[in-house]
């Protein structure tokens, strides 16, 4: 049996186990395997088994049924907070079930091929308790933030307090930043966001902030050095984004996207804030 994507899941593979035999093809594949079935009489085909082949590109892009964003609640928070592995992992399989979790396949396999949130929910986890352990007085959302900079919902158990005056969802200590304009934006128009960082390394630090061109956008950091102390664990800066309407070009996802990134002096550490610029009028 051949089985062949639809444009809706591209050319995204995912192995799964069948009961015939069965080989996969993306969406471009099966349309050229499709219009040669049809036009030639007498249509053949080979499968060349090459084994496992490695460091081919594109990799760790995200998967055709994975969340890529944006935040259906809220547009200017920037989601999915992380990504990881998982699809076509090799894991462990009960022997209680075949492969194919059917009744009537009396298959046994120690191993299985399997993916979705299963897969990668094991990995985070395991990165984040490996994380707890050298710091265990770090608060989930330090955690969080590490893993997010360096590549949720976190249950506090205390009570919070909402303010009087409804805060920009947008200025929320995130450590990504998206710029939503309005999709009738004429001119230059400026954003200007706060973020607090503070520092878990050696105390006397200074961080250097580098950022990606973008066409259209122009991106300011003010204070471009954060200076870290005995004294000074905890700083503040401001990022502006200005856009210019005549010169914004966006990519097919309609929006550009690139990163504020920040080093220590032997870039022995290096942090990164996703930037998202796009225009979107809120619903």
């Amino acid at each position: 049996m051949i089985l062949a994507n639809g444009a809706s899941n591209g050319e995204g593979l995912v192995d799964n186990a069948y009961l015939l035999p069965t080989c996969s093809l993306g969406s471009d594949e099966g349309d050229a395997m499709k219009s040669y079935v049809s036009s030639s009489p007498n249509p053949t085909a080979t499968i060349d088994v090459k084994g496992t082949v490695i460091g081919i590109k594109p990799a760790l892009v995200v998967a055709s049924f994975s969340a890529r964003g944006p935040n259906g609640l809220n547009l200017e928070i920037l989601k999915p907070d992380l990504i990881a592995p998982g699809v076509n992992i090799l894991a462990d399989w009960t022997d209680v079930f075949g492969p194919t979790d059917l009744d009537s396949n009396q298959r046994k396999t120690e191993f299985n091929i399997l993916s979705r949130t299963s897969m990668a929910c094991s990995r985070v986890s395991g990165a984040t308790t490996l994380l707890k352990s050298a710091h265990p007085n770090w608060s989930p959302t330090a955690n969080r933030s590490t893993i997010m900079t360096t590549a949720i919902q976190v249950v506090t158990r205390s009570p919070a307090v909402c303010p009087m005056k409804k805060p920009l969802p947008e200025n929320l200590n995130y450590p990504s930043i998206v710029a939503l304009f309005s999709t009738t934006l004429s001119g230059r128009t400026s954003k200007t966001f706060m973020r607090t960082v503070t520092n878990v390394g050696q105390a006397n630090v200074v961080y250097i902030t580098k950022i990606g061109a973008l066409k259209g956008v122009t991106v300011t950091v003010n204070p471009m050095k954060l200076v870290f102390t005995p004294m000074v664990k905890k700083t503040s800066f401001f990022v502006t984004i200005t856009v210019d309407s005549k010169h914004l070009v966006l990519d097919d996802a309609e929006v550009v996207f690139r990163s504020l990134t920040r080093t220590d002096g032997n870039n022995k550490h290096v942090v990164r804030s996703p930037i998202l610029v796009t225009q979107l009028d809120p619903l």
